[in-house]
């Protein structure tokens, strides 16, 4: 006989989405209300996006925000034109808007790093008194 560890039902009804064994099918937790750790998971996962928006904009800046977005997008584009990437469904599409977004963030966040092993140029700002 296996034990299962002891859930707590607030911690069961938070918990639902993770898949843990004892947890009600998934129509039955779309009558539920949503609980305090929905909201709390929510806001977590709005302020990194928001953290990472803002460094993406403010290290590459409107023009190389959309020249980045321009070159994944063709990037697919041409991947799909060749057969390696399938775009026949909603679902895939989702797919890979959900990565050419991801590329985009990474390289706004790490383009610091990355324009300073290019140029050998250490960025410095400037404080005004």
């Amino acid at each position: 006989m296996q034990v299962r560890p002891h859930i707590s039902t607030s911690l069961r009804r938070c918990a639902h989405w993770t898949g843990s064994p004892g947890v009600a099918k998934h129509r039955e937790v779309r009558e539920r209300p949503a609980h305090g750790c929905h909201y709390f998971v929510g806001v977590l996962l709005l302020s990194g996006w928001a953290i990472f928006v803002i460094a993406t904009s403010r290290s590459l800046g409107t023009l190389g925000t959309v020249l980045s977005a321009a070159v994944i997008g063709t990037g697919i584009w041409l991947l799909a034109d060749i057969g390696m990437v399938r775009a026949g469904s909603a679902t895939a599409i989702t797919w890979l808007a959900l990565v050419a977004l991801a590329i985009l963030l990474a390289i706004g966040l790490s383009w610091a790093h990355i324009w300073r092993r290019l140029s050998g140029q250490i960025e410095v700002d400037e404080v005004n008194d």
